[in-house]
């Protein structure tokens, strides 16, 4: 495939412009690279878990906002699915290939699961969370900052 151009309305030329060199993500010798979308999705999950261990209380209330409709259930069976996908697509290249398929996996299987416990059972088991002492909430992000860094590190 052959593209002219134009480079302003006074200058006319026309080079030859191979179809990869144009979009090389529709060549199917060459897999787009999805990499940085785990990164961005660690750097995501750090950011959120962060303000878990310094203001643990913020987190809470932030999480129980955004549970108290449906739409928050949809919202984070939508989220385990992209990130358990995206797990799943990059393993081979990452780190950690074995643990990026099996952290996909049981990501993409939570969010097949979410909606058979029901968005009622889902919120009581957030209201049962937020009750907890905050000290438990500081230890469970730094689980999760942890988790963040470990994706951006198994990526990069």
């Amino acid at each position: 495939l052959v593209v002219s151009s134009v480079a302003g309305p006074s200058t006319r030329f026309s080079a030859p412009v191979q179809w990869s060199e144009c979009a090389p993500y529709l060549n199917p010798d060459r897999a787009p690279d999805m990499t940085w979308l785990v990164s961005l999705c660690g750097a995501v999950i750090t950011l959120f878990a962060s303000v878990g261990v310094v203001q643990p209380i913020r987190l809470i209330h932030f999480l129980q906002t955004a549970w108290q409709t449906p739409k928050g259930l949809f919202l984070a069976i939508a989220i385990r699915m992209v990130l358990g996908a995206l797990l799943l697509a990059t393993a081979s290249e990452s780190r950690f290939p074995q643990v990026f398929q099996i952290l996909g996996g049981i990501s993409v299987a939570a969010a097949a699961i979410s909606p058979l416990i029901g968005f009622a059972r889902l919120n009581r088991f957030v209201q049962w969370w937020a009750k907890r002492p905050t000290v438990l909430v500081r230890i469970w992000s730094l689980g999760a900052v942890g988790f963040g860094v470990f994706l951006i590190y198994g990526v990069s």
